[in-house]
């Protein structure tokens, strides 16, 4: 099956054949989605796969003598146009890296990005623009950061580029004081918002950085400036990059494109037929760990993050998450998994301040089409619901709607969000 499949993506990406031939490949495609779970590469034009990396000097690959660059041996461009060859795919990476730049600096040169005519563009900015100066302020201010950030995200929509947004990597140390994770982390939060709202995939290199350093040493993935990635660090962004391009059910695979939207559907239209395991045999797996979330509202207060941060029971407010008395029920929470997982169960956890009382938890593959998972009530604070599903089902997407509070003027707060399914 894997040779077929390699034969497949590469006739997809390299073929010059008739219209006629590429209907009938299609259509195996669509076939082979129905009863596979495999990769499932877009069906593109008569070219290679053309990526565009736009960002900073991350992306452009800098090395430690600013003179010279990873560019051609061991950026993250490099390796993934090198992973992607060794299944059959010709990709093209246009370097669009500048050292220095914040999304304010590249707001001039992004229209140069649709004379490439590039199938993706990678996205990746925010240790510049978060750098502190002499007055303590950012360079790019939050909100001009995140405007200008969507902003390029929905033009390379609206043209039908496909867009991967990545977070940068965290900082090793914060004993720079212009630049600690303390300044990043609020940016880090806003790509994951952007990311979420514009139903486009994200590489969390935030995350992935600190996953990968079980050790909590950051430090072996950077260059001795403690700001740029080293060739292991910029293999942790070329698996997450590739893992977008591989999976057949990420948005670039599934939205880009009517052939690759009509196979989605169809696939979509397809019962799960995955049994759970024995539980003997089985590994529960909480997907909603350090995942990114959106939300209807939040207390100025309420830090990001605090919603699936593994702390189930809080010690004080700077640890849950919580509104204001302003906005109307239902309040709701939505958390991307990364992408489609089969879960079994969703664990909501009500916090001791301004607790919460009726609580709905959906599940989906898209946001906006969801299936209930349950409601349910909190008997008191400091507890916590379980909403198992009737049988393993795939999605992406976790709503959960507050419907209302035990405390008065509208302020609800929750302490954590677990979704549990099976590795």
């Amino acid at each position: 099956m894997k040779k077929v499949f390699k034969y497949i993506l590469k006739t997809i990406y390299s073929s010059r054949g008739r219209a006629a031939a590429k209907i009938r490949l299609a259509a195996l495609l669509a076939a082979i989605l129905l009863t596979a779970s495999a990769p499932v590469f877009p069906a593109l034009a008569e070219r290679p796969l053309k990526i565009y990396a736009f960002g900073d000097s991350i992306t452009y690959g800098f090395a430690q003598t600013g003179s010279q660059s990873l560019t051609n041996s061991s950026s993250f461009r490099f390796l993934l146009a090198k992973k992607l060859s060794e299944i059959g795919i010709d990709a093209r990476i246009v370097n669009g890296g500048v050292p220095g730049e914040t999304v304010l600096n590249a707001r001039s040169r992004f229209d140069k990005i649709f004379l490439e005519r590039p199938d993706a563009v990678i996205i990746m900015f925010g240790t510049n623009d978060c750098k502190a100066g002499e007055d303590g302020r950012s360079q790019v201010p939050l909100a001009s950061y995140k405007a200008e950030l969507e902003n390029f995200v929905k033009r390379l929509l609206e043209k039908g580029i496909g867009v991967i947004l990545m977070t940068s990597p965290p900082l090793p140390t914060d004993n720079i004081k212009i630049l600690t994770n303390r300044h990043l982390k609020p940016y880090i939060f806003a790509a994951r918002e952007i990311a979420i709202k514009n139903r486009i995939d994200l590489v969390d290199n935030f995350m992935l950085f600190n996953d990968a350093a079980e050790d909590k040493n950051l430090l072996r993935f950077f260059l001795p400036d403690m700001i740029h990635p080293n060739e292991e660090g910029h293999k942790i962004i070329a698996d997450g990059l590739f893992n977008v391009f591989e999976d057949g059910g990420s948005h670039f695979n599934s939205d880009k494109a009517g052939a690759r939207k009509n196979a989605a559907q169809k696939s979509d239209n397809s019962k799960s037929e995955e049994e759970p395991l024995s539980e003997e045999n089985e590994e529960r797996v909480n997907y909603a760990s350090e995942k990114p979330y959106i939300e209807s509202s939040k207390n100025r207060g309420c830090e990001d993050g605090v919603l699936t941060d593994g702390v189930k029971t809080p010690a004080g407010m700077d640890e849950i998450y919580y509104t204001s008395a302003g906005g109307t029920f239902p309040k709701w929470v939505i958390i991307d998994l990364g992408k489609r997982r089969t879960i079994k169960s969703v664990v909501v956890y009500n916090s001791k301040e301004l607790d919460s009382r009726n609580i709905t938890v959906y599940y989906g593959r898209d946001l906006g089409k969801y299936s209930p998972a349950g409601s349910s009530s909190f008997k008191k604070p400091s507890s916590r619901l379980v909403f198992n599903l009737e049988r393993p089902s795939d999605a992406r997407y976790i709503k959960v709607d507050i419907e209302d509070a035990y405390g008065d003027k509208n302020k609800v707060s929750l302490a954590e969000i677990e979704v549990f399914g099976t590795r």
